[in-house]
């Protein structure tokens, strides 16, 4: 928690794992802990279009801007 704000990060869910509401669940305890503080803001970074970022939504949260990274492997041989 950041002042007035809760920044959830790092909720992965191993494979195995996923498809079960584990994240939902996860998340949903996560606020419920956040309000409990008193905390009235919470926040959370997801890849944009990903089903976390789906999951959250559907908890409530709204985007508020959407960046991208972009990354290329780099190989030794000349192209």
């Amino acid at each position: 928690m950041c002042d007035e704000v809760a920044i959830f990060g790092g909720a992965s869910t191993l494979p195995q794992f996923r498809r079960q509401g584990i994240q939902t669940d996860l998340l949903k305890m996560r606020l419920r802990y956040a309000q409990a503080l008193g905390c009235p803001w919470a926040m959370v970074t997801t890849l944009p279009g990903s089903l976390s970022q789906k999951n959250v939504e559907r908890q409530g949260f709204q985007v508020v801007y959407a960046r991208t990274k972009f990354t290329k492997e780099i190989s030794s041989a000349h192209e």
